[in-house]
């Protein structure tokens, strides 16, 4: 008798947990969001001070990102920006050069991500090829061996980035 009002017990826990279940991924749905998305607002939620973008990725499973390269730092040095503008894109409070995508890279290579997409190019300071060298040597002197490398490329600066849940994404390489 008791295993019976058990079992329809259990029976009836595990229907309504199933429910609820499916009402969230509705909800959620709607917004356009997946499950990686909600376990990453999730975790933005339980740090007081917020982030970087970099350990978000990293403790959301993120197997994909576009990260800034900006500028090559030899380019940016005899390109034909003031020297006022040169300074603040070099700056801790500036753009990204391709040594600090490398280091980047390396961060989330580490922590799982397989796709790593460069953008943000500067017409005038940096070219795909310069980034993706930089990056390709950072992501090697760590150990990723091609092979073993995320795949790796670069949007040119005239690019219109468009990427689309599950598609694979079509850049230069």
């Amino acid at each position: 008798m008791y295993s019976e009002r058990f079992q329809e017990f259990s029976g009836l826990i595990s229907r309504a947990e199933k429910a609820l279940q499916r009402a969230k991924a509705e909800n959620v749905r709607g917004y356009g969001l997946r499950g990686v998305h909600v376990s990453c607002l999730l975790t933005l939620l339980e740090q007081e001070r917020g982030l970087p973008a970099s350990e978000l990725a990293a403790l959301c499973g993120v197997d994909c990102a576009v990260i800034e390269a900006n500028h090559d730092p030899e380019l940016l040095r005899t390109g034909p920006y003031p020297i006022y503008l040169k300074r603040r894109i070099a700056s801790d409070h500036g753009h990204l050069s391709n040594e600090s995508a490398g280091a980047l890279a390396v961060y989330l290579a580490e922590n799982g991500a397989q796709q790593l997409i460069l953008g943000h190019l500067s017409r005038e300071n940096n070219t795909p090829r310069a980034a993706l060298e930089t990056v390709s040597l950072a992501l090697a002197a760590a150990g990723f061996q091609p092979g073993t490398q995320p795949e790796l490329y670069a949007a040119p600066a005239e690019t219109t980035l468009a990427l689309t849940a599950g598609k694979a994404c079509v850049c230069c390489r």
